[in-house]
């Protein structure tokens, strides 16, 4: 937030805003769901986000703790890619190559978010490439062949565009079903073996299995 405060004041200083900043607003303007612009309002002495739509300005402190870690990971990233090339100017977003290790990718962010975090990363840094854990079936399922390594198995896995309920069974090895759900079907399947085996059973038994199930 220094950063870009310190940049604000150098582009109201000269009336021209540098490379670097603006490669940096583009890079938040790509990739932050719902919001066009980011400034840095010294009245307030804090950063302002905008709505695509104009509709909203909310400061920095303000914003979900998703939006914030997103807005400083994708500043940080663009403004270090236009600081090592300065000479490319606005076009320092698409043409620096290098390798981002992120831990936690999914960290805060809203499920509809997670689903695009990596589509618009790629996007946005078409040069470089990105490295990060993961424990969201949201990001797994967004992500395309080749691209998913299971790091308790060390080989590719393959589970793009699979449903969510798919995800987390056979990657996370969690069911879809709650776990009172489990019980009371697991009750009910045993009630209707004693069912089906009516003779062998006692009135005493049924009854009992019936009240587990209700």
């Amino acid at each position: 937030m220094g950063w870009m405060k310190a940049e604000e004041a150098t582009t109201l200083q000269k009336k021209n805003e540098g490379g670097v900043l603006f490669a940096v607003k583009q890079a938040i303007a790509n990739c932050m769901e719902n919001w066009g612009e980011v400034f840095y309002d010294f009245s307030e002495d804090d950063l302002i986000a905008t709505s695509i739509d104009g509709s909203r300005a909310l400061p920095f402190r303000m914003l979900s703790d998703g939006e914030r870690n997103m807005l400083a990971m994708v500043a940080d990233i663009a403004r270090r890619a236009a600081i090592l090339n300065p000479h490319l100017e606005e076009r320092a977003l698409t043409q620096t190559p290098g390798i981002v290790l992120i831990d936690e990718i999914d960290l805060h962010l809203h499920p509809r978010w997670q689903r695009r975090v990596v589509d618009n990363l790629r996007e946005t840094f078409p040069n470089l490439q990105f490295i990060a854990t993961t424990h969201s079936p949201f990001i797994i399922q967004s992500l395309r062949a080749g691209e998913l390594i299971d790091l308790n198995e060390g080989e590719p896995a393959e589970y793009v565009d699979k449903p969510i309920d798919y995800v987390a069974e056979h990657v996370q090895g969690v069911s879809g079903s709650s776990p009172r759900y489990e019980k009371m079907m697991e009750v009910a399947e045993e009630y209707y073996r004693v069912l089906q085996q009516a003779e062998g059973a006692s009135s005493e038994e049924i009854d009992r299995l019936k009240k587990r199930l209700d």
